[in-house]
């Protein structure tokens, strides 16, 4: 459940991240509102990931806002202290993304 939610919030950010790009690139030209829509999503996001303690923060940083899967922790962490730690961000994320 956690990671659904975790997967959801990524999308989110990067979708609304990609969308603000393309405006300021000038590739599409979106309307205010939905501007603001996305600017928010990021901005939230953004602001939870850094409240976060560091080791929650490094987890949170490279999932959600990189959108890095797989085995992206291998040269820095074992895998058990990595689903450790992975559990215990995952957990202070979402309790803070409300």
């Amino acid at each position: 459940m956690k990671r659904q939610l975790i997967d959801l919030i990524t999308k989110t950010y990067l979708k609304s991240k990609s969308k603000l790009r393309e405006h300021e690139l000038g590739v599409t030209n979106r309307n205010n509102n939905y501007l603001d829509h996305y600017r928010v999503n990021v901005y939230h996001i953004e602001h939870v990931v850094s409240c976060l303690s560091d080791n929650d923060k490094f987890i949170i940083d490279n999932e959600v806002l990189k959108g890095k899967r797989g085995n992206w922790y291998f040269e820095y962490m074992s895998t058990p202290t990595y689903y450790r730690h992975r559990n215990r961000a995952y957990e202070n994320f979402l309790k803070n993304i409300e």
